[in-house]
């Protein structure tokens, strides 16, 4: 989606860096090693007071890892905290925050460092089940095909009887108005147009993925 944001404005090479989940926010910040992020992350109130998000890119419900039959009956994090079960959750994603939230004890939580991680240790029983979004546990699992795991049918989490909607963005140094400033104008057009939906299908996204209008990213971060 990055490419093609960036595309329309005539700029030639994107030049990746690949880190860990959990190194992106100091990554832009603190070490700038690059000047947007476009992983997917979640807008949050915690993030916001580091960083400054886009428009939302996507919604995307949360879903569990789980072995093939889901034995434990996995739905909810309320599930895992009374179950008393291990959770793998990626280092630095908002599905740490939410099994925490759900009083699920730290010392029951993993945190790793990618999805193959992840899918590894719920497939090694190191972990009874892993949290991430529907979306990249699905691409997780089609990547390695024959695995004994499954993905459960995914949903916002409720966290303090409260509905968590996941939507992610991309995100710029505070300050970098113009830089987000295009990417806003160009996000906006490729959604309204169907741009959007044809280049995010094929990575298993659909039409109720795409934000609605109440879901904004003062919202989501809590202005």
């Amino acid at each position: 989606m990055a490419r093609a944001v960036f595309a329309a404005f005539d700029i030639p090479e994107i030049r990746p860096v690949t880190v860990d989940f959990g190194e992106l926010v100091p990554g832009l910040t603190l070490a700038r090693q690059f000047d947007l992020i476009a992983a997917g992350m979640f807008v949050t109130p915690e993030r916001c007071a580091s960083v400054a998000f886009s428009v939302p890119d996507y919604t995307a419900p949360t879903a569990f890892l789980v072995p093939a039959g889901n034995p434990q009956g996995v739905g909810t994090f309320d599930d895992v905290r009374d179950r008393a079960l291990r959770l793998a959750v990626l280092g630095g994603a908002v599905e740490y925050r939410y099994a925490l939230d759900s009083g699920i004890p730290d010392p029951q939580i993993q945190q790793l460092a990618d999805q193959q991680a992840l899918l590894l240790a719920v497939a090694d029983g190191r972990a009874d089940c892993a949290a991430l979004t529907n979306i990249s546990l699905k691409n997780a699992l089609a990547g390695a095909p024959g695995s004994p795991v499954e993905v459960t049918p995914g949903s916002f989490p409720v966290v303090g009887g409260r509905t968590v909607v996941s939507a992610g963005a991309f995100a710029a140094r505070p300050g970098d108005d113009d830089l987000l400033d295009a990417v806003n104008t160009q996000l906006r057009a490729m959604q309204g147009s169907g741009e959007w939906l044809r280049i995010a299908q094929p990575f298993g996204f659909g039409p109720d993925n795409i934000p609605g209008p109440d879901v904004t990213t003062d919202g989501l971060c809590g202005s």
